[in-house]
């Protein structure tokens, strides 16, 4: 269900693109499509769930994996929920994942393309190469 947002408003020119406005959409179920992919957009999914281990299942068991999000007024518990997430990055209370340009950015499974950025970025640049010699 809509709960606001959900329009094109957008100049005529631009009318054949892909534009939504911030939308809500509520009482959404886990295995509904909107919850399974990935929407580059100002869109946010509401699921209703009833235990850290309910959460930590549907936010895993998606084939996506780019970047996660938790808000509670508990903060280590939300730091353990964090660390069993399988995403590229994790922001908790306000924090963005992917906001330095030393932090690695990239996601996992059908979200990835490998990283870009801090050390693991570079890596991706670099090549291994063994050298042996005789010792003495």
């Amino acid at each position: 269900m809509v709960v606001v947002g959900g329009e094109a408003q957008v100049a005529d020119h631009l009318r054949d693109g892909y534009w939504i406005e911030p939308t809500v959409f509520a009482e959404v179920f886990p295995d509904s499509v909107i919850a399974q992919n990935e929407i580059f957009g100002p869109v946010l999914s509401v699921l209703k769930l009833d235990s850290d281990d309910e959460v930590i299942e549907i936010a895993n068991g998606t084939e996506f994996g780019l970047a996660g999000s938790i808000q509670s007024p508990n903060s280590e518990q939300a730091g353990v929920i964090a660390s069993r997430l399988r995403a590229g990055g994790v922001g908790v209370n306000g924090g963005v994942a992917f906001t330095y340009p030393d932090v690695p950015f990239g996601g996992i499974r059908a979200s990835g393309l490998g990283r870009k950025n801090g050390v693991e970025g570079f890596e991706a640049y670099l090549q291994s190469t063994v050298l042996v010699a005789p010792a003495g």
